[in-house]
This record gives structure tokens, C-alpha cells and sequence, in this order.
């Protein structure tokens, strides 16, 4: 299970760095050709990248055959436990989920250390909450964000610079920008240990900035001077101490030099930028198609090939000595890993099922399987035995019902070489419309018999 989950969270760290590489090489010629709104959109490719790698690909359909396969000597097992899987990979999803916690409460006391800094709140007569803490606005908060101003913003600033705050601050507000920022920063927790993620979170938090300041000046007709010179007065401003982890800042701490840089462009007609937003969300979708159909294939797409006999041997009874023999036989099924594989049809009192689940490779490469068998006497279960297998081993379990005293014997062989897989799919097709065998059932003579003849 711990492997498992290992493996997923490998395959969305690659996924979330694969996006953040693409959205580098894309955000600044999305930005000079389509406007820094549609180089914000591209960012929507991470949260993309996450589902395409989660979602589960088609299955394949699969069908169960049988041929002729000879069995020669067979690897006694004992009745027992599986062996269990290494360590480490607990060990390292423990640690994984430690930073996460770890990450997350450090992040949620930065944003509490924050509030509290805030001092008081008081309401204003223009409805706005005023903070003695601030020299400029800031909306703060994800599920309730709240626009925040000084107290003294009035004597600080002119009526037309405070209107452009609140202009920008409102912006904000209408994109939701601080839920996407409360959404990144659970990315950086879940993913601490990716140094690209905290890259992606400043260039993020650059892109809101920028995507809002062209969204106040298209719409608020401001000189782009007098907003230049309006980012400059406060940037130049004393910086506030403490670092906001969801929220957003009109002086923030992003790149002055590029967000003045950016006011230098032409503000996009309506047209480019909707063609900007659809272009952002072609290269988002292709990505993570690209990622989706790329991945791995998942636990439940891999298949090995199982054959197994079942024997279950009545004790002697009467004067002759003479018992009955149950045998039924498996070969050559192409099984699901997860999926269980039943000898029985329905006609026979004892039946076996057996789920193959991969194991880490053995330490020469070879393929590892752990069988989890059930023992079934008239549809329930006898016993729980598990025992492990590798490329064209041949492991067997024998016990007796305690009840009765009938002896039962499986022995089973697991292969995952392309030959076989190949050649079991081809016949799948051929004999799938054939009825299934049905359990033989023979007298047996005095004389021991044999598993196999």
C-alpha cells in the first residue's frame, strides 16, 4: 500500500514540475502577445497536470484462456503469512506526510502571525475595515477574503492613488485570486520537498499582480504613467515585516522592474485577449493530455499470466481403501494485478481463489508476485494462506480440512514475459466463446496419489 502511494505521488511530482517548466517557457510570450491576463491563465496547467495523473486510463479489455502448459516439479510452501513489503517505502511516506503537516501548520501560523499584526479592525464610515498596522490596502483571506486599508489612508494618499488601490485591491477580489493563492500554498505542502514549486508559487503570485494591474488600467483608463509613478511611491514605501501567505498586497514584493516593464505594452483589445485565453488553455489542455496518456500504466493495468492446480484428496475409506480424487485445473489465465482468479465452476465443494499483487523486483531483476489464496469449502472460506512466487516458480501449499481430513494441494505458476502475455491475448480472443471445463471427479486406488501424472 505505502508503494503504492509512493508511486502516485511520484508520478504528480513529476506531473506539477513538468507543468511549472512548461508555464516558464509559455508566461512572458503569452504575456507580450495575448497580455499578462492570459499569461495568468496559463497556471491553470498545474491543477490539469494533477488530474491528468490521476484519472485512470481506459482499461484494456482482458479475457481468460486456457492452454496446454506442462508442469513438471513443484516447490513446497508452508501455510503462512505473506512476506511483507521492504520498509522504506513506509518509512519514506511517513516523512512525506510529517513535512506536509509540518508545512501546513508553519503556513497557517504565518498567516495567523500575520492577522494578529493587523492590530484592532475597525470598520469605517465608508464600510471599509481600517488596520493602524498598514501603509497600504491588501485583501486578505481565502473562504471570507476581506479588503483591508490604514487607517490613516486617507491623509496618506491622494483621492486618485486610492482609488487605484481600491481599483487594484477589487480586482483581486473579482478573480478570486487569494482562493488561488490558498490553493498554491497547499501545493507547496503537499509537494515541500519540490524546489520548482516555490519557484512557481513567486512567479504566480508575479503573474496576479501584473494580470491585475492591466485588468485596473483597462478598465479604470488611467495613465499608465501616473500608475507607474503610483507603484513606485509605494514600493519605495518602508516594507511590511511579515511575509502574507494568502492574501494579496498592492505594495507586494514581486519585481517592481517587471511590473512597470509590463505597463510599457499596449493593453490587449478584447479579441486578443480572449484569443490569449484560449490559446493558454489549448497549451493547458494539450499538456496534460500529453501527461495522461504518458503516464505509467496503473496497478490495475498490468496482468500476469497464472496458472494453478487444484487437488483435493479425499482420505481412504472401506475395505478397498479407495478415496476421491478432485482436480481442477487452471492454465495459462491472464489475470489483473488486484483482480482474483477462481478454479472452481460452481460443481466442486472445494475451490481455490488467488489475487496476484506485484512485489519490489528481486535483486536479480526477476518479477515478484505475492498470491493471497482462499481456501473455499461449499462457498466458504477454509483458510487465508499467502505465499510469494517469482518469474516461473512453481511454490504449492498443501494443508487438510480439519473437519474431514481431506488433503488439498495448489500449486501455481505466475509469468509476466511478453511471450506469454502475447499468446495468452491471442488465444483469449479465439476461446472466449467456449464453455468453461468443469472439475473432474475420479476414483482413486490405494496406492499414494500423484499430484501430477
Amino acid at each position: 500500500m505505502a508503494a503504492e502511494i509512493l508511486s502516485q505521488l511520484w508520478q504528480c511530482t513529476l506531473a506539477v514540475s513538468c507543468a511549472v517548466v512548461l508555464i516558464v517557457l509559455v508566461r512572458v510570450p503569452l504575456r507580450r502577445a495575448f497580455g499578462a491576463r492570459a499569461a495568468c491563465w496559463a497556471w491553470a496547467l498545474v491543477p490539469l497536470s494533477l488530474l491528468a495523473v490521476l484519472l485512470p486510463r481506459p482499461q484494456e479489455s482482458i479475457h481468460a484462456l486456457a492452454t496446454v502448459e506442462e508442469w513438471s516439479t513443484a516447490v513446497p510452501v508452508l501455510v503462512g503469512p505473506a512476506r511483507d513489503e521492504l520498509p522504506w517505502p513506509a518509512t519514506v511516506l511517513a516523512a512525506w506526510v510529517l513535512g506536509s503537516i509540518a508545512m501546513l501548520c508553519a503556513t497557517g501560523m504565518r498567516q495567523q502571525r500575520f492577522l494578529r499584526s493587523l492590530g484592532l479592525l475597525v470598520r469605517g464610515d465608508d464600510g471599509l475595515l481600517r488596520s493602524p498596522a498598514l501603509t497600504s490596502p491588501l485583501v486578505v483571506g481565502a473562504f471570507r477574503p476581506r479588503l483591508i486599508v490604514p487607517a490613516d489612508f486617507e491623509q496618506r494618499h491622494s483621492a486618485q492613488l486610492r482609488a487605484l488601490m481600491l481599483a487594484h485591491e477589487q480586482k483581486h477580489l473579482e478573480r478570486g485570486d487569494t482562493r488561488i493563492a490558498a490553493g498554491a500554498a497547499l501545493l507547496v505542502c503537499t509537494f515541500w520537498f519540490n524546489p520548482l514549486v516555490y519557484y512557481a508559487l513567486r512567479l504566480l503570485r508575479m503573474d496576479q499582480e501584473m494580470a491585475c494591474d492591466a485588468a485596473t488600467l483597462a478598465h479604470s483608463g488611467t495613465e499608465r504613467k501616473l500608475y507607474a509613478e503610483a507603484l513606485i511611491d509605494t514600493q519605495l514605501a518602508e516594507q511590511f515585516g511579515i511575509v502574507l501567505p494568502v492574501g494579496c498586497h498592492w505594495r507586494s514584493a514581486h519585481p517592481l522592474k517587471a511590473r512597470i516593464s509590463m505597463l510599457k505594452n499596449p493593453l490587449p483589445g478584447r479579441a486578443r485577449m480572449v484569443a490569449g485565453i484560449v490559446t493558454a488553455g489549448l497549451i493547458g489542455t494539450g499538456a496534460a493530455m500529453a501527461l495522461w496518456a504518458a503516464q505509467p500504466a496503473t496497478v490495475a493495468d498490468e496482468v500476469v499470466v497464472l496458472s494453478m492446480k487444484w487437488i483435493a484428496e479425499e482420505p481412504k475409506v472401506g475395505p478397498q481403501q479407495i478415496g476421491r480424487t478432485i482436480r481442477l485445473s487452471l492454465e495459462n489465465k491472464l489475470v489483473p494485478l488486484g483482480t482474483e482468479l477462481v478454479s472452481g465452476y460452481g460443481k466442486s465443494p472445494y475451490n481455490v481463489a488467488c489475487t496476484p499483487r506485484a512485489l519490489a523486483a528481486a535483486a536479480d531483476g526477476a518479477a515478484q508476485w505475492l498470491l493471497e489464496c482462499r481456501f473455499l469449502k461449499d462457498g466458504k472460506v477454509l483458510a487465508l494462506p499467502a505465499i510469494t512466487t517469482s518469474e516461473g516458480g512453481l511454490p504449492s501449499i498443501e494443508m487438510t480440512d480439519p473437519d474431514n481430513g481431506v488433503r488439498l494441494y495448489l500449486v501455481v505458476n505466475a509469468s509476466s514475459s511478453p511471450d506469454r502475455i502475447r499468446l495468452a491475448r491471442q488465444n483469449a480472443a479465439r476461446e472466449a466463446s467456449m464453455p468453461p471445463p468443469t472439475p473432474v471427479f475420479r476414483s482413486a486406488p490405494a496406492t499414494p496419489v500423484r499430484i501430477f501424472q
